[in-house]
């Protein structure tokens, strides 16, 4: 019996190595994973930055097309006055 036990304790020992190696590689993937996560939410504030700026963009060459439309009106109308 006390080899049995002694074979037994062997054996409970190596799994428990072998569950602390496995817990070991998810700890590994883990920080991977978070790694990844910061690297995507980086990436994603960057493009949220770069919409930003195209909304400005558009917004500012809305106002020159409803500018320019306005100065044409007021053209239109002052000539067929004038003339």
């Amino acid at each position: 019996l006390k080899a049995q036990r002694e074979l037994m304790e062997a054996r409970f020992k190596a799994v428990d190595a072998r569950f602390e190696d496995i817990n070991k590689r998810f700890e590994d993937m883990n920080g991977r994973f978070e790694d990844m996560n910061g690297h995507m939410n980086q990436r994603f504030e960057d493009m949220n930055q770069r919409f930003e700026d195209m909304n400005k963009r558009f917004a500012g060459m809305q106002w020159l097309v409803g500018g320019g439309f306005a100065f044409l009106s007021i053209v239109m109308t002052v000539y067929k006055f004038i003339v």
